[in-house]
Order: C-alpha cells, then sequence, then structure tokens
C-alpha cells in the first residue's frame, strides 16, 4: 500500500487538516518534473497555474529553456517553503496538545494531593475510633462514612484523569510520528524526482530540529 494511503488511513478524523499535506506536495513536485522535461506535453493542462505559466508564452509558443528553468527555480524554493510553514504549523499543534496535557497532569497532581489527604484523615479518624478516643459516638461514624464515600469518588476521578492523559498522550505521540514519517517521505520523495540531496540532507534535520518532532519522548 502507497504510503499516501496508508497516512490517510491513519489520520484521526478529528484532527484531520492538521496532518501535513502529503499528497498536495507530491502532486506539486510532479509537476515541477514535467516543467524541467525538455519535450513539452502534447497536450497540456492551462488549468494549473504551474502550465499556464510553464506551457506558453504570450504569443503561443513554448517559453524557452532558460525562462523554464527560471520558472522551476522558484517553484522548488516556493515549494519548500510551503512545506517549512507546514511543518511549524504541525510543531506548532504538538507543542499545543502538549501544554494542554501539562495543565491536566497539575490538576491531576491537585487531587492526587487531595486524595492523600483524605486518606490520611480518615486512616487518624479509624485509629482514635477504634481506640475509644472519639466522643462523637454514632455521629462521628456516619461522618467518616461520609468522609470515606467522598474520598472513594475523589478516587475514580483521579484514576479517570490519568487515563484521560495517558489516551491524550498516546494519540498526541501517533501524531507527531505519524507528521514525522510523512515529512521524512516526501523530502525523499523531492530528492529523487528532482534529482537532490537537500531535503533529507539539510531540510528535514533543520525542520525536525526547529519542530522538534522527533523528540517523542518529550
Amino acid at each position: 500500500m502507497k504510503f499516501g494511503k496508508q497516512l490517510e488511513e491513519y489520520e484521526r478524523p478529528e484532527w484531520r487538516g492538521h496532518y501535513i499535506n502529503y499528497r498536495h506536495f507530491k502532486l506539486r513536485l510532479q509537476e515541477i518534473k514535467d516543467l524541467r522535461s525538455p519535450t513539452p506535453p502534447s497536450t497540456p493542462n492551462l488549468t494549473t497555474p504551474l502550465n499556464r505559466c510553464q506551457n506558453r508564452s504570450l504569443d503561443g509558443t513554448f517559453r524557452s529553456a532558460p525562462d523554464a528553468g527560471k520558472v522551476c527555480q522558484d517553484l522548488e524554493g516556493e515549494w519548500r517553503l510551503i512545506l517549512t510553514s507546514e511543518a511549524m504549523r504541525v510543531g506548532d499543534f504538538v507543542h499545543r496538545g502538549l501544554h494542554g496535557l501539562e495543565l491536566q497532569l497539575r490538576d491531576l497532581d491537585t487531587m492526587s494531593q487531595t486524595l492523600l489527604r483524605k486518606r490520611r484523615k480518615l486512616s487518624g479518624g479509624s485509629a482514635s475510633f477504634h481506640r475509644g478516643d472519639s466522643d462523637g459516638g454514632l455521629g462521628s461514624l456516619v461522618d467518616d462514612e461520609e468522609e470515606d464515600d467522598a474520598g472513594e469518588f475523589l478516587e475514580l476521578r483521579v484514576l479517570e484523569a490519568v487515563g484521560l492523559v495517558a489516551e491524550g498522550g498516546r494519540r498526541l505521540r501517533g501524531f507527531a510520528e505519524l507528521n514525522h514519517a510523512a515529512l521524512y517521505k516526501i523530502l525523499k520523495k523531492h530528492d529523487k524526482v528532482l534529482g537532490s540531496k537537500v531535503g533529507l540532507g539539510e531540510l528535514l534535520p533543520a525542520l525536525v530540529a526547529e519542530t522538534r518532532l522527533g523528540e517523542i519522548s518529550r
């Protein structure tokens, strides 16, 4: 199965539109490759901006090789700039997701501390009651039961919060990994199609460092 199809299958529906558009960049690379071809297409598609500027000059003749080469260079540069922008957008999405998880972890820590204090309080009250030091009688016992119910409810909330944070972290990790793979694949395709080494040799390391998509352990 081709990577583009795999990418679409693994995308989470609620995050669709936030992934690197692999198919779009692949198609643009093919258009640039066609522009480099010394033989103009027999039936040019004049509906795309690329071919409108590629195929014919104002007098209806095909562009000369220097003109086409200049257009090709400009389009390659534009392709890389747009990909860089996309990668930065994805990196920002991951960063915001991590910040949200950090806030959830803080709330989880607060709930855990509250639960710990309640357990200590219940443990101390129970020991006092069994020693006969409590003078509250039945009322004290009822209060302890209410405290115990509240503690159990809070414990359930803590467990639920742990599950949500773990699931959020797993989903965000998968998102980062998928986009990192898309970035690698499209830059590998860039080098293959255009006969270049810039994609994997220069652009990929720079983008991974800037977006931190490769730092899965975050």
